[in-house]
């Protein structure tokens, strides 16, 4: 007897260890009051059951430093202007990656204050070129002139009227703009996203700012100059690093209610740089919580699961939910101990080996042989 459950007892043991699997990244939304408790219920799963680790979503960028720069530079050049200081204020908003950087990132009213005090100063320096050059920019972009600012000279403020007038009826080019990449937005002069390329648009002749921009790709930038005759411009974009992934996904979801979709999960894969992730969204109510776990396998999207529990549950069904999906995709393998066939073979197993036993303890025990006449 004491043999066979010898032979026994790594069977029950195999079928009580879970087997391994391939590494998992963990992504947990939750209330912050709540989060605490959810990340430490999940790690706690995934060193019992499989390797995993748990990442955070990705936070917006932090982009007041830059922007503070410009507002600087800006209020600089003011106070220059108005002691009559012409030249410096002048330099202060030469560089022409500023108005760039501006369209680009789709802030044209900080754009149309620059572009304001440019033609003011340039006017104030007895540079009309090119101060009808800045106001021509201003016309071109279709910036509207900034509100609340005061100070520029009569001499400045009809550079700009003359410029807009000269706008309103003026004719428009037509600008091409393709891309093989699909899902490619296109974004011109600070208004971002305008169409998806292929498409056409008409703009006034003029300079221009083009963006091409693609979940998971990295971002392109075009200047050019547009006439009449019209321009077409065709790009290729690259995959994005992830930090670049992870600012875009931060700008697209930050906020929004539900970041389950195939889009938002590729674009984290590529943010966490993992290929295999589960995003466990928890969605606290009066009584109850949602909680909906979301597998993404090899960078798509792969199966859901939601459960509604009592709010004290919580954490444990999330951490169930999440061992569950990874079950059902085969993923992670179901543990025997939770098989029906494991416990048949087990009980059979144990009804076999008690009857082996009496067999045997009952050796040397005389034999009867009755015969009935």
């Amino acid at each position: 007897m004491r043999s066979y459950l010898a032979l026994l007892l790594p069977v029950v043991l195999f079928g009580c260890a879970h087997s391994g699997s391939s590494p998992m990244t963990l992504v947990l939304r939750a209330p912050e009051a709540v989060s605490s408790e959810f990340e430490e219920e999940l790690a706690s799963e995934a060193r019992a059951g499989f390797r995993a680790e748990i990442a955070p979503l990705p936070r917006p960028v932090d982009e007041a430093s830059g922007l503070g720069r410009v507002e600087a530079l800006l209020n600089q050049a003011e106070r220059d202007y108005i002691r009559g200081e012409y030249a410096s204020c002048a330099n202060a908003l030469s560089n022409p990656s500023l108005l760039r950087e501006l369209l680009a990132t789709g802030r044209r009213g900080v754009a149309s204050r620059l572009l304001y005090w440019r033609v003011a100063c340039r006017t104030g320096q007895l540079r009309p070129s090119e101060a009808r050059a800045d106001a021509a920019r201003m016309v071109a972009a279709e910036l509207s002139p900034p509100t609340g600012i005061s100070g520029a000279s009569q001499d400045a403020e009809d550079v700009l009227d003359d410029a807009f007038r000269q706008g309103q009826d003026a004719p428009r080019g037509e600008l091409l703009l393709t891309s093989p990449m699909r899902g490619t937005h296109v974004g011109v002069d600070g208004r971002m996203r305008v169409c998806q390329a292929p498409c056409n648009l008409q703009l006034l002749p003029g300079s221009h700012v083009v963006v091409f921009d693609a979940d998971g790709f990295s971002r392109v930038v075009e200047e050019l100059e547009l006439g009449l005759e019209g321009h077409e411009i065709r790009v290729e974009l690259d995959a994005a690093e992830p930090a670049e992934a992870s600012a875009q996904w931060a700008e697209r979801y930050t906020g929004v209610s539900g970041i389950g979709g195939e889009a938002s999960l590729r674009l984290l894969s590529r943010a966490l740089d993992t290929q295999d992730l589960v995003l466990v969204q928890v969605a606290p109510g009066q009584r109850d919580t949602t909680i909906t776990a979301s597998l993404v396998l090899a960078g798509e999207r792969s199966a859901e699961q939601s459960d509604t529990v009592g709010s004290a549950d919580g954490a444990q069904a999330a951490s169930a939910l999440v061992r569950q999906l990874l079950e059902d995709e085969d993923v992670i393998s179901t543990p025997l101990y939770r098989r029906g066939w494991f416990w048949g073979v087990l009980v059979g197993s144990v009804v076999a080996g008690g009857v082996a036993a009496y067999v045997l303890t009952r050796e040397g025990e005389p034999v009867y042989d009755i015969r009935v006449p």
